[in-house]
């Protein structure tokens, strides 16, 4: 790994038409950014297609999360040249990645996030996100 490591998180607020997918990837290629965590993508596991243009021809990878009901819809990119993930978790709400930064072999956690509104479930979804956390932070 060379330089500094950028990321960029965007709730897109859909990702549905090829326009939308279009300009969502002039904005991740031209900021350059090594790790893209984006919510609300309201994308379907049907549309893997349209994640994989977003990565453009990069080496990247990414994992996502379906939409809950009609909100929602998580997707987390990382370059493979910078970000190395060893473990995925995925849930409706969130996505964690696991793994180490570059040649240095820094261990990372990484969470993407949609929390609900609702007081009760939110509070549900950050135990949840803290025992996670717990259970994660002795490795990374």
């Amino acid at each position: 790994m060379s330089g500094e490591l950028a990321s960029l998180s965007w709730n897109v607020r859909g990702l549905r038409r090829r326009e939308k997918v279009r300009s969502t990837y002039k904005v991740i290629s031209g900021c350059k950014a090594s790790i893209v965590l984006i919510q609300e993508s309201k994308l379907g596991p049907e549309k893997q297609r349209s994640i994989r243009r977003l990565c453009g021809k990069n080496k990247w990878s990414f994992v996502s999360s379906p939409t809950v009901r009609t909100t929602g819809g998580l997707i987390s990119m990382w370059d493979t040249n910078s970000f190395r993930v060893e473990k995925e978790i995925v849930l409706d709400r969130l996505i964690g990645i696991f793994g180490s930064l570059g040649s240095a072999n820094f261990g990372v956690g990484i969470l993407n996030v949609y929390a609900p509104n609702a007081q009760g479930e939110r509070r549900e979804f950050f135990r949840i996100v803290k025992h996670l956390i717990d259970q994660k932070g002795s490795r990374f």
